[in-house]
């Protein structure tokens, strides 16, 4: 039996108080990462040029979101964050805004644009 079954219910305790102690630091720390990964895919929404971090998001460029973060158990935005930086920065990703990211998933057309948002592939533009 490992170390983590055996101390399971003492290191998740330890892990809750550190994060309770710790919020601001681990915010600051996940903002910069955000800005890191988000700089790397152009660093602006590739539909209407949002910029302000709070409204971006990684985005799939072709779909199948759910299955990718399936297929490599992602949980959370953080995840696939860390799953970029480990991956090189893999093509296929853009940063959108979320209003045209539910554009896009709803009806794979751009409001601000009247274009498809596919069309926004890095170096393809």
């Amino acid at each position: 039996m490992s170390y983590y079954s055996k101390n399971k219910k003492k290191i998740l305790k330890q892990c809750k108080l550190y994060r309770d102690n710790n919020k601001e630091i681990l915010k600051q720390r996940i903002l910069q990462f955000k800005k890191e990964v988000f700089s790397h895919y152009g660093g602006v929404c590739q539909c209407c040029g949002e910029s302000h971090i709070q409204f971006l998001t990684i985005d799939h460029i072709n779909g199948r979101g759910n299955e990718h973060r399936r297929n490599n158990k992602i949980w959370s935005g953080t995840s696939t964050y860390r799953w970029l930086k480990r991956n090189k920065y893999p093509p296929g990703f853009q940063v959108l805004c979320f209003n045209c990211n539910m554009a896009k998933r709803t009806s794979d057309f751009c409001p601000h644009l009247g274009l498809s948002l596919q069309i926004h592939i890095k170096g393809e533009e």
